[in-house]
């Protein structure tokens, strides 16, 4: 169904939130924050996803309820902790929504809160009910039967088992046989540990309670581990019966396979927190850590690793042939085979992996999900060995996908076999999905980031760094008057005619030499290199950023420009001239246009400074009087005396010949 565009009346229990097709929200009802755990996020104009973080990965069905490919879509019984002591629960219920003006997507959040506790409470109390009634009718058979262990055994359809105070299995009915895949006479007389998936349970916690405080002990879940290797989870009720004959107790322990009911909520939290981590994280390095500790935290793996391409290029990942890995997590309970880790990871760390070597790069190649009954078969030679040592016998391993291309592969190990499961794979396809976006964002932002790194480069090799910064501002036209700055020109002397007898290839490559050791000495002297018009050289001292040694740095400029002419003409075997000329003054600076834009000088303070170089003498510094009286303390100067300047009449004039 496609709404339409018009004032939204809801029932009290449902808000909703309009976005557009760049998942960007363009509206929402007034109580829809009450749904949030970040409320400060919520404003038109944020990324749903910022909001929402449930719907990183649905990003290909929301287009399609967009694109009208799919009439709506639905996802229930999101939870959403607000604080330390209230659980929130809502479905969503995405439609495709007809503005005015243009087409978007409307999400309807429906408070479902009562409704899941009520469900809760309801499977909660029957689950007690049941095992209290049925412990309790057989219990009290019990006690007329001289048949006690056989009767229990038979009747109960969960799970049934009696231990001794010391934890020694007395009686198991068949119902926990088939289950754990044991015989009677493989369990009987034997240790309840031998059966635990954690042996270090403290099960005498569990008795010193029932004997303190009560005849029953209801709602606890326990692992299991078969025979076959594989975990299963039972929600189980424990109750003492005390001997007749003994001054003793015996324990019974009635559960029910929640495994299924686990692996669901596991499911759901896993997706949850990847979407917390994802939203939360600023790029992959710092969200990979946390993505493999809660995937294998949430589903007993006790090993996980997060292969990628073995290169810093994200843009260009189809090219890359090579993998490696990027982050491990290990259990603490490993910890204990410390050298075996630690040579484990080592080794892990420096692997390289062609595409379709090892478990990684056989995914990488395939694009298949691999559940793994037998790691030996498949992981790589250099891993073998010490895998087995610490006890890793299975694994499982996914490929994280976008539009197609194949951007990394995650593989968990664990000390059980792992029983396929088609809901588990379409829980990580939903997660390899958001972390796929993610990569993807990541991998645009990265190019944004070198492209604008690259023209920001490109602008400070042309511009002033405080000029690029005032033109990332959006400022179009800049224009600065400066008091006092001193302008330098510097020509070299019969460059057209001298160098028409040389190919232009190398005439450049000789002014590219000469003029390449001047912009190195202009940074040296903190000046601002302006322009090179043909064989000539403008460099200011001042601006765009104010400095009160301007005429100094100047002067030492001019001089290291004529030992490097010197320089050069050594090491070439030429014959250069270099003639400067130096004056300072007002000017104006700035940019002004909007293509092929230069920052550029304006004033008479600059007119008399190219006067001061082209009526100058050949291999000297000629200075205007303004400048003279500045640097006559600190530097030798020949007086020259009055020359006819265009525009100005005669002006006294001095050269500059070395430092006190």
């Amino acid at each position: 169904m496609v709404l339409t565009s018009a004032k939204v009346f809801l029932p009290k229990h449902i808000e909703y939130v309009i976005i557009d097709c760049h998942f960007t929200i363009i509206d929402y009802s007034e109580k829809f924050i009450r749904f949030l755990e970040e409320p400060d996020f919520l404003k038109k104009g944020v990324d749903i996803r910022k909001v929402l973080p449930e719907l990183l990965g649905y990003e290909a069905i929301l287009n399609d309820v967009y694109q009208e490919k799919q009439v709506d879509y639905s996802l229930k019984a999101i939870n959403r902790q607000i604080n330390s002591e209230s659980t929130i629960y809502f479905d969503l219920y995405i439609e495709k929504y007809n503005l005015a003006d243009h087409q978007a997507l409307i999400i309807f959040i429906e408070d479902v809160t009562q409704q899941i506790n009520l469900e809760q409470i309801l499977t909660q109390k029957f689950n007690e009910y049941s095992l209290i009634h049925e412990s309790t009718s057989l219990l009290n058979q019990l006690a007329k039967s001289n048949y006690y262990y056989e009767q229990i055994i038979t009747a109960m359809a969960d799970a049934l088992i009696v231990t001794t105070e010391t934890g020694i299995i007395k009686a198991i009915n068949q119902t926990t046989l088939d289950w754990l895949g044991y015989s009677q006479t493989e369990l009987i007389e034997r240790p309840i540990t031998q059966i635990l998936a954690d042996p270090n349970l403290p099960l005498d916690e569990i008795q010193q309670y029932l004997l303190s405080q009560g005849d029953y002990l209801k709602n606890f879940e326990v692992s299991f581990q078969t025979k076959s290797n594989q975990l299963i989870t039972l929600g189980l009720a424990c109750s003492i019966i005390k001997r007749e004959s003994e001054d003793s107790y015996d324990f019974v322990y009635l559960g029910r396979d929640i495994t299924k009911i686990k692996r669901y909520q596991n499911k759901q939290i896993t997706q949850y927190d990847i979407s917390q981590i994802l939203a939360n994280s600023h790029n992959f390095t710092q969200a990979a850590p946390k993505i493999i500790k809660t995937i294998c935290e949430h589903f007993s793996w006790v090993w996980g690793e997060f292969w990628l391409p073995y290169s810093n290029d994200l843009i260009n990942l189809e090219k890359n042939q090579l993998l490696h890995c990027k982050t491990t997590w290990i259990q603490s309970d490993l910890i204990k085979n410390s050298t075996e880790i630690s040579n484990l990871k080592t080794i892990t760390q420096q692997l390289l992996l062609q595409i379709g070597e090892g478990i990684a790069g056989q995914v990488w190649q395939n694009q298949l999900f691999y559940c793994v009954d037998n790691l030996a078969e498949i992981i790589e030679p250099q891993r073998q060995n010490l895998a087995l040592e610490i006890g890793l016998v299975a694994g499982f391993s996914m490929p994280i996908i976008n539009d197609g291309l194949v951007l990394g592969v995650m593989n968990f190990f664990s000390q059980q076999t792992i029983e396929p499961d088609q809901e588990l794979q379409q829980m990580f396809l939903t997660i390899g999905n958001q972390i796929g976006q993610f990569l993807q964002r990541q991998k645009a932002e990265l190019a944004l980031r070198q492209q604008q790194q690259q023209t920001e480069s490109l602008l400070r090799n042309i511009l002033p760094d405080l000029i690029v910064k005032r033109l990332q501002t959006q400022q179009s036209t800049i224009a600065d008057n400066f008091a006092a700055v001193s302008v330098l020109f510097a020509d070299l002397v019969n460059f057209t005619e001298w160098f028409n007898l040389l190919p232009p290839t190398e005439v450049v490559e000789i002014l590219n030499e000469i003029f390449s050791e001047f912009d190195r000495l202009s940074e040296q002297f903190g000046l601002e290199k302006i322009k090179t018009i043909g064989d000539a050289y403008l460099v200011v001292g001042g601006l765009p950023q104010l400095s009160h040694n301007h005429a100094e740095a100047i002067a030492e400029m001019a001089l290291a420009m004529q030992k490097a002419i010197a320089q050069f003409n050594a090491e070439t075997d030429k014959t250069l001239s270099l003639r400067i000329g130096i004056n300072t003054g007002e000017v104006v600076a700035g940019i002004i246009g909007t293509k092929k834009f230069t920052y550029d000088l304006w004033g008479d303070a600059v007119n008399i400074a190219r006067r001061m170089e082209s009526q100058g003498i050949p291999d000297t510094i000629q200075v205007s009087a303004t400048t003279y009286e500045l640097l006559k303390d600190k530097y030798y100067f020949q007086t020259r005396g009055l020359i006819n300047v265009k525009g100005k009449g005669e002006m006294k004039t001095y050269l500059l010949t070395g430092k006190k």
